[in-house]
Formats: structure tokens, C-alpha cells, sequence
């Protein structure tokens, strides 16, 4: 808004209201409404940084999308649980570590 007072203000008054479409001069009085500059805060809220915050938003939060979130949510989930899992198992799982667990059955000689 401050810059429409400002562009009133430096436009001529003869563009304005000088004349009328039949060419005679009209009186024209310029309101003192367009001559005091508003405050930018009166109507709307203005960012600090403006453009800097917006850039920095467009660059650095672009990767925080929904469906990028949801990606990155799946693989730390499935990560962790991977890591977790792997954590409590025993180590003594296959039965190559486990070795014998009962006695061998002899042969018809007595020998293995």
C-alpha cells in the first residue's frame, strides 16, 4: 500500500482529473488521503527476512516432502528393527555352531 501513496503522489495532477472526454477542464482537488503514507504493519503481516526465509525454505525444506518423510520414516524404521532383531538374536542359531546334540549311532562294527 505504501508504495501506491507513493506512485499517487508522484504522478502530475493533469493525468488525474485535468480534463474530461469532451476536453473541458475539470477542477480537481488531490485528497490528502493519498498524500500520507500508511504504515506497512497496519493491515498485513510481514515477514522479517522476506524473500531470504522463503529461498531458504524453497532449498533446504524441499527434501521434507510427504512422501520423502514416509520414504526416510520406512527405512530407519526397518533399519532399527533390522539392528534390533540382529541384537537379541543368539548367536548359536545354525546348526554348524551348535555341533552334536546327540551321540553319533555306531555302525554295524561298533564303529562310527
Amino acid at each position: 500500500m505504501a508504495s501506491l501513496a507513493t506512485v499517487a503522489a508522484v504522478k502530475p495532477s493533469a493525468a488525474l482529473g485535468g480534463s474530461s472526454l469532451a476536453g473541458a477542464k475539470l477542477p480537481f482537488k488531490p485528497s490528502s488521503l493519498s498524500i500520507k503514507p500508511k504504515s506497512v504493519r497496519s493491515g498485513a503481516v510481514v515477514a522479517k527476512y522476506g524473500d531470504k526465509s522463503s529461498k531458504f525454505f524453497e532449498t533446504f525444506a524441499a527434501p521434507f516432502t510427504k512422501r520423502g518423510l514416509l520414504l526416510k520414516f520406512l527405512i530407519l524404521g526397518g533399519g532399527s528393527l533390522l539392528t534390533y532383531v540382529s541384537a537379541s538374536s543368539n548367536g548359536d542359531v545354525l546348526p554348524i555352531k551348535r555341533g552334536p546334540q546327540e551321540k553319533p549311532k555306531l555302525g554295524s562294527r561298533g564303529k562310527l
